[in-house]
């Protein structure tokens, strides 16, 4: 059977880290929508930008293709993306796939389900931009984020990353129940509460200590009254 999935990135990414996934779907057979959220992506605006709004533009792109009986998959922060677009589409939704995705409490943030050495990083890096963004240094992104792929591949990736609104990490999900969907999801890869994908596997002491000696270069961060 042929189906049609929708990807969906998580922070920092655009549609384009779902390439080599979309590909092989596609010669399966399968129809394959891969939408580079707003604020995210190379020359964008960023400024502004809220979790409604990426939220939005996910559930615009599938209605205005008239897409129906898709596979929605979320992976990392696109799991909230999920979780506040199913709702509005649950009619044109076959399943819902959380592939190593955060699905939050009602009521909580991703920076509620992070580790505090990740929102320590998160805050100080946003903290120190002229647009309130995080863009991570090398030494984190391949320490903690792509510590078990070559060198060229991370290298590649991190090329191609965006700075991340910070705004995006800090709205609280609000009554997701997946009992009003038409079939059940896919808890792929789900992340526990409390942990996150950046230190899952065999590296997360790796993880953590380039966390920690990132922290303590950068210091701890500054409180910001008005954000």
């Amino acid at each position: 059977m042929k189906h049609t999935y929708v990807l969906v990135h998580g922070s920092w990414h655009g549609g384009w880290c779902w390439t080599a996934v979309a590909k092989h779907l596609v010669e399966q057979g399968h129809k394959v929508y891969a939408p580079t959220l707003t604020g995210h992506g190379l020359d964008v605006e960023r400024v502004g930008v809220t979790h409604q709004d990426c939220v939005d533009s996910l559930v615009q792109y599938i209605e205005k293709r008239d897409l129906r009986n898709i596979i929605l998959v979320g992976h990392s922060w696109g799991g909230n993306m999920l979780c506040g677009a199913a709702p509005r589409i649950a009619d044109r939704l076959q399943r819902i796939i959380f592939w190593s995705a955060f699905v939050l409490d009602d009521g909580e943030s991703i920076l509620d389900a992070l580790p505090p050495d990740y929102v320590a990083l998160f805050k100080h890096l946003a903290d120190s931009s002229p647009d309130y963004t995080v863009s991570l240094p090398w030494e984190v992104w391949r320490g903690a984020f792509m510590q078990d792929s070559g060198e060229e591949a991370a290298r590649l990736a991190f090329s191609l990353l965006s700075p991340e609104p910070m705004h995006l990490l800090k709205p609280v999900l609000i009554k997701f129940h997946l009992a009003y969907y038409p079939s059940n999801p896919v808890w792929n890869g789900v992340l526990p509460k409390g942990r996150a994908h950046l230190e899952k596997g065999p590296g997360d002491n790796a993880a953590r200590n380039v966390l920690r000696q990132q922290c303590d270069t950068y210091g701890s961060p500054r409180r910001r009254a008005d954000r």
